[in-house]
């Protein structure tokens, strides 16, 4: 894997968070935007797809990463408030 987009891939631990099966990643090579109202309302109606929360520190890594994403661009990061 190009260490570059390697970088964008965060480790998230089922020691920190026990809605996991075992430890994953997050990819952040790239934003996929959705509908707002459209997410919320899906949540709404299914309710069993949410799993858990992420901790703490790793929201923090997570916005971190996006900021310093070179493969997202500056329009993107502006409109969801990651500069």
């Amino acid at each position: 894997m190009n260490f570059n987009l390697q970088n964008l891939h965060l480790v998230i631990d089922v020691a920190r968070h026990p809605f996991l099966d075992y430890d994953s990643h997050i990819n952040y090579a790239e934003l996929k935007e959705f509908d707002k109202q459209k997410l919320v309302d899906f949540l709404i109606a299914n309710p069993e797809r949410v799993l858990g929360s992420i901790d703490a520190k790793l929201l923090s890594d997570v916005k971190d990463t996006i900021s310093k994403a070179r493969t997202i661009s500056i329009a993107l990061k502006k409109k969801y408030g990651f500069v």
